[in-house]
């Protein structure tokens, strides 16, 4: 048990000035995930079947493996 206020133990402990880059990068990464979702969801939508062939086919044009590849990783 210490005898130590709660004032006295948070000293010297540093600033608080951590969390904004932290805070920034959900906010990015939050936006990302909804502009790729909305993607996503609308071209799935779009797709004349759910085959394997169709999805080759849509995953194989230009934009749409870059665009998924980026959905993944945020």
């Amino acid at each position: 048990m210490s005898l130590r206020s709660p004032l006295g133990r948070v000293l010297g402990l540093g600033t608080a000035k951590d969390g904004t880059s932290h805070w920034w990068a959900q906010r990015v990464s939050g936006v990302a995930l909804v502009l790729l979702g909305l993607w996503f969801a609308i071209s799935i939508a779009n797709l004349p079947s759910l085959g394997y062939d169709d999805v080759v086919a849509f995953a194989g044009e230009l934009p749409n493996p870059v665009l998924l590849i980026l959905l993944c990783v945020t």
